[in-house]
């Protein structure tokens, strides 16, 4: 009975064990350039008359899938995860899949438009985390607000909400990332590279589906490597 009870054990383990080549995690790294990001802190472009603090940074994450040499060989069920710069166990997820071999990550930034369609929804789609306008204009994509000494605000703040499921406003964006087969996969963000190109001495508020929206949106699906 108790070689049967160690065998068992041994099993269980094995059962419970990450599998070689399979996708565990993905852990979202957020980063201003070549150092790690904190929220709330002074950061600096060229000068110092363009500091910015970041107060605040959720965006979703949909659609996970992963590739092997173009073929899909995993799609993420009711795939949809907040991102919220201020709560570290939102930046990591598990993907359940086993033995999986992979060399590129494909997802979108924001929520489709059907989903949008859907009606309220829970869990990471829940209202209760600040993401959703109405049901005409649907689910925030992005969400990023904090102080500049550039921005015209009489309290120096800026307000960047971005979103849109509808043409011409639709924001939501694919990225698509080359990586390897590994327990864990590191996804940088590079603030630095988004708020290089954010209006904020023109426009530092966008609060509605819109044209610059849109183009902002573009330029956020190129700050992920």
């Amino acid at each position: 009975m108790k070689i049967k009870f160690i065998l068992f054990l041994f099993g269980l383990i094995y059962i419970l064990l990450p599998k070689k080549g399979a996708a565990q995690n993905l852990r979202l790294k957020p980063i201003w350039g070549n150092d790690v990001f904190q929220t709330e802190k002074k950061y600096f472009l060229s000068t110092k008359n363009d500091s910015f603090q970041i107060s605040l940074c959720k965006f979703y994450l949909s659609e996970i899938e992963l590739y092997k040499k173009g073929n899909l060989v995993y799609k993420e069920d009711n795939s949809f995860h907040l991102i919220n710069l201020n709560d570290c166990l939102s930046l990591s997820f598990s993907l359940k899949g086993n033995d999986l071999q992979f060399d590129e990550i494909r997802m979108n930034i924001g929520i489709d438009s059907s989903t949008n369609v859907s009606g309220i929804m829970g869990g990471d789609l829940d209202p209760i985390h600040g993401m959703y306008w109405t049901w005409q204009s649907g689910y925030i994509n992005f969400k990023i607000e904090g102080k500049s000494n550039s921005s015209k605000n009489k309290t120096g703040s800026f307000s960047y909400h971005l979103g849109g499921y509808a043409e011409p406003f639709l924001c939501v964006q694919q990225i698509s990332l080359k990586t390897s087969s590994s327990p864990l996969v590191n996804i940088n963000f590079d603030l630095a590279k988004f708020v290089s190109l954010l209006p904020i001495q023109t426009k530092p508020e966008i609060m509605s589906p819109s044209e610059m929206a849109v183009m902002l949106s573009k330029h956020l699906a190129t700050c992920f490597k």
